[in-house]
């Protein structure tokens, strides 16, 4: 007898040592798996559009701040400058706005000194201020910023009021 309540136990305990889920073991696992995930996803969405906006506007403000730097640093020297309108293959150099990209012309060759963001680019002189001022507005996305500087004119006087999207110089000595 003593036997065969052996065997019994051994019988109950393999039964009870079986590894594996049930299917309601399974269902409550998979329901919490969701529930994580589903309270996860509106934060991997957020961080992800916000990574995007943020390297939208980093890259405008760039090639604003690029543009206006050499805008900056061609006039400030420069011995002649006039705002027009069209340019021309007359030995001057140009600065303006093309394709929305800021080009710069000398001589016959055409450089692009931004990406096509570009949305505006005007420049202004002040009557007998040797000051150029100039505005730049880049979109990128639903990104827009712009940049207002001035450049005062270091070898150039008395210069007449002027508007326009195109500026025409001269760095000659």
């Amino acid at each position: 007898m003593v036997a065969m309540n052996n065997n019994a136990t051994f019988l109950n305990t393999a039964r009870l040592n079986r590894k594996g889920l049930s299917l309601v073991e399974l269902m409550v696992a998979l329901s919490v798996l969701l529930l994580v995930l589903a309270i996860g996803y509106p934060f991997y969405f957020f961080g992800t559009r916000s990574f995007a906006v943020g390297e939208e506007q980093s890259n405008v403000q760039r090639d604003l701040r690029v543009a206006a730097s050499f805008i900056t640093r061609e006039l400030r020297n420069a011995t002649f400058v006039q705002i027009g309108t069209d340019t021309a293959d007359d030995g001057y150099e140009y600065i303006y706005l093309n394709d929305d990209n800021i080009k710069h012309l000398k001589d016959t060759t055409i450089t692009t000194w931004t990406n096509d963001n570009i949305l505006s680019l005007s420049f202004n002189i002040e009557e007998k201020e040797n000051i150029v001022t100039f505005q730049i507005t880049g979109q990128e996305g639903n990104q827009v910023y712009s940049i207002n500087s001035s450049v005062h004119l270091n070898n150039v006087k008395n210069q007449p009021e002027a508007s326009g999207s195109l500026i025409r110089y001269s760095n000659d000595l």
